[in-house]
């Protein structure tokens, strides 16, 4: 996992498996820089997700969760086929902002 922080931008960089052994340590580093007041908006890439499940999804509504109580935005980038697949199986998938194509903004999905 990467971490990029820009401005009041940061952007978490995910690779591999998205599952019960790296979620919980995604939902801290997400939500530890959703604390820092400065960080007004959160990016998550998934293009290098290769295989999510269910503690995956939980991690994202927890960050999700954490930024909206916090005020703050929280957008899905690049979300590979499978984590599409299962936004999409679980009705999630209008739950998350996703940015905008050129990324330079987060837009409603």
């Amino acid at each position: 996992m990467a971490t990029n922080v820009t401005g009041e931008r940061c952007e978490l960089t995910v690779t591999g498996d998205l599952d019960a052994h790296s979620a919980d340590d995604l939902a801290a580093i997400g939500m530890l820089h959703l604390a820092e007041p400065a960080v007004q908006s959160l990016a998550v890439d998934l293009a290098g997700v290769t295989f999510i499940d269910s503690a995956g999804l939980s991690a994202l509504v927890r960050m999700r969760n954490a930024a909206v109580a916090a005020g703050k935005e929280l957008a899905l980038r690049n979300p590979s086929p499978r984590v599409q697949r299962m936004l999409e199986l679980t009705a999630l998938s209008g739950v998350f902002a996703t940015d905008t194509p050129e990324g330079t903004g987060i837009a409603d999905r």
